[in-house]
C-alpha cells in the first residue's frame, strides 16, 4: 500500500523537532524542525537534506545518518530519543566532584541541590507505576539555587519532550513542551506550548495544535488564577516536584504543611490551569520523603539527597538508567 506523503507511518513528520548532532562535538546538540518530507529525503527548516530512512519513530539510535551536501559526522535523530539526552548533559563544571559509582549505578547521585553550594548534572530514568508502557528520561543541572532541565516522556500513544528553566529560589521561568502523537494510529495531531513567568509573577503563553485530539485547547485555562504561582507542574513528570522541595528545604528538616498554587500543565493536552498543592517534610523509614496533597490524591514522595523524586507511589519510580 503506497504511503501517504503527510502522514508516513512509523516515520517522523513534517513540523515535528529533531536533534543534529555533532560527532565532533559531543556535547554539543542543536535543534531542527522538519520542514518538508520528499520520496527520499527529509528536508529541515536551515535546508538541509537528511535520509529519510534513518528517522524512525520507534527510537532506534542511528548515528550513522549523513548530511547529503558532502558534510561528515553530522546525525539526525529523535529529539526524544534518551541518547539525545545524554548528549545534551551539560559537560560537569571545573571544581565539580565527580558522584560515587554506586550512586550512578542506581540513577541516585551524590548529594548537591539545596544548601551543599556545588553543581551537579544528574540524569534519571523513570519507569511508569500506573502505565508500564511510559519511559521518562530527565537531565538536571543543579545549581546552588536554580536548575535547568531537559526531558523526555514516550508512550505507546505520543512522545513528549521538554525543556525546564528556573531563576533564583526554584522559581520557573520557562517551561517548553512539545508532544507528538504517534503512529499508527488515528490521525496524526501535535500539541506544543512555551509558558513562562515573568518577574512581576504573571504568567503567559504561546500554544499550538495540529491535527485530531480528544482532549481540550493547550494553554492558559485563566492567566489571572495563577498569579500566586512559583511552579510549574508538569503532568506525569517526578521532575517539576523537585522544585518547592528545594525552595521550602523539604532535604534539610522537616517542615509544616505549605500550601502553593501550581501551573499545572495537563498531559497530552497541554492545558494550563491552576492546582492546589500542599507540601511538607517528614523522614518515613528512614527516608526524606516530601508529603504531597493535592485535590486528586495524596503520596508520599520518595527523595535522594538532590530532592529529586525517586518513588511516586501509583506514578513512577526510578530506575537504572543503563537498563
Amino acid at each position: 500500500m503506497p504511503r501517504d506523503r503527510t502522514t508516513w507511518p512509523g516515520w517522523v513528520l513534517p513540523g515535528a523537532r529533531v536533534a543534529y548532532v555533532d560527532d565532533a562535538q559531543p556535547g554539543v546538540v542543536e535543534e531542527r524542525t522538519i520542514a518538508r518530507v520528499t520520496r527520499s529525503q527529509i528536508v529541515t527548516d536551515d535546508g538541509a537534506h537528511w535520509r529519510r530512512q534513518a528517522l524512525q519513530q520507534s527510537g532506534a539510535w542511528t548515528g550513522a545518518l549523513r548530511v547529503l551536501s558532502g558534510i561528515r559526522g553530522k546525525s539526525l535523530a529523535p529529539f526524544d530519543h534518551p541518547e539525545v539526552a545524554r548528549r545534551r548533559t551539560p559537560p560537569p563544571a571545573a571544581g565539580v566532584r565527580p558522584a560515587p559509582e554506586a550512586d550512578r549505578a542506581a540513577g541516585l547521585e551524590a548529594p548537591v541541590g539545596s544548601g551543599h553550594g556545588e553543581t551537579r548534572t544528574r540524569r534519571v530514568v523513570w519507569a511508569g507505576t500506573n502505565d508500564p508502557d511510559r519511559l521518562d528520561t530527565a537531565v538536571l543541572r543543579l545549581d546552588p539555587d536554580r536548575l535547568t532541565a531537559t526531558g523526555t516522556s514516550r508512550t505507546d500513544a505520543y512522545a513528549m519532550s521538554w525543556t525546564l528553566v528556573t531563576g533564583p529560589g526554584w522559581v520557573t521561568r520557562r517551561l517548553e513542551v512539545a508532544v507528538r502523537g504517534l503512529a499508527p494510529r488515528d490521525a496524526p495531531w501535535s500539541r506544543d506550548l512555551v509558558l513562562e513567568r515573568a518577574d512581576d509573577g504573571h504568567w503567559r503563553c504561546d500554544a499550538r495544535s495540529a491535527g485530531t485530539l480528544d482532549a481540550p485547547p493547550p494553554g492558559i485555562v485563566d492567566p489571572a488564577q495563577l498569579d500566586d504561582a512559583l511552579d510549574c507542574d508538569l503532568g506525569l513528570c517526578p521532575a517539576t516536584n523537585t522544585l518547592p522541595v528545594l525552595r521550602l528545604g523539604l532535604l534539610d528538616t522537616d517542615v509544616d504543611p505549605t500550601d502553593l498554587v501550581m501551573a499545572w500543565v495537563e498531559v497530552p493536552s497541554l492545558r494550563v490551569a491552576p492546582d492546589r498543592q500542599t507540601y511538607a517534610g517528614a523522614v518515613v523509614g528512614g527516608r526524606r520523603v516530601a508529603r504531597y496533597t493535592s485535590a486528586r490524591f495524596a503520596v508520599d514522595l520518595a527523595l535522594d539527597a538532590d530532592g529529586v523524586v525517586v518513588d511516586y507511589p501509583g506514578l513512577a519510580h526510578a530506575v537504572d538508567p543503563r537498563s
